[in-house]
């Protein structure tokens, strides 16, 4: 999601863009768990447990379409729509090697296929950067995640692109750390 405020895009891809539905969640949940069980009580406890489910049911769906349709991904981006089974992450590449002391894994991040495909569509790369061929790879020295359509821009398109009087390429790269992605990326 790209906000524009004056001449600077504003990056989005944080809950933090929905402050207040958790608070009104928690509060409701605090209002019902206060409520004495009776029977002249009773509709308005189901009114209530279901207002709770909505609310939370909403939260979900705005969270998952965030993170989505970012263009800017984080680990956050990564993790909700892991944890909701909205996303495939799978390797597709294996110890690259970019120098002698450079290796790469990259991972694929889809969404779920739909009816017919073999794959879902591509949303995110995940590539890890190695010291050596022999890296466990839970100890990588750095960590990105990017759009799918920028995935095989790097530092030789910017140098490309770049020319007299002409912008540097944007290519976006969120960082990830293994505590970011331990549990969720397929190392080894």
């Amino acid at each position: 999601m790209r906000l524009w405020i004056s001449s600077k895009p504003w990056r989005c891809s944080s809950p933090a863009v929905l402050p207040g539905i958790e608070g009104h969640t928690e509060k409701l949940k605090e209002a019902l768990a206060a409520l004495p069980r009776s029977a002249p009580d009773d509709e308005l406890i189901e009114e209530l447990d279901g207002n709770i489910r909505r609310l939370s049911n909403a939260r979900r769906d705005m969270l998952t379409s965030l993170y989505l349709n970012t263009q800017y991904p984080t680990a956050n981006s990564l993790r909700f729509p892991y944890q909701e089974q909205r996303i495939t992450i799978e390797p597709a590449v294996h110890r690259k090697a970019l120098s002698s002391s450079d290796y790469l894994d990259v991972y694929e991040v889809r969404r779920l296929p739909e009816a017919g495909q073999s794959k879902g569509d591509g949303l995110w790369e995940a590539h890890f950067h190695y010291p050596s061929a022999e890296t466990s790879g839970q100890q990588f020295s750095k960590g990105h995640l990017k759009v799918w359509w920028k995935r095989k821009l790097g530092r030789e398109a910017q140098l490309r692109a770049a020319g007299p009087g002409k912008d540097l390429l944007e290519i976006y790269r969120s960082e990830l750390r293994l505590q970011d992605v331990e549990g969720i990326i397929p190392f080894d």
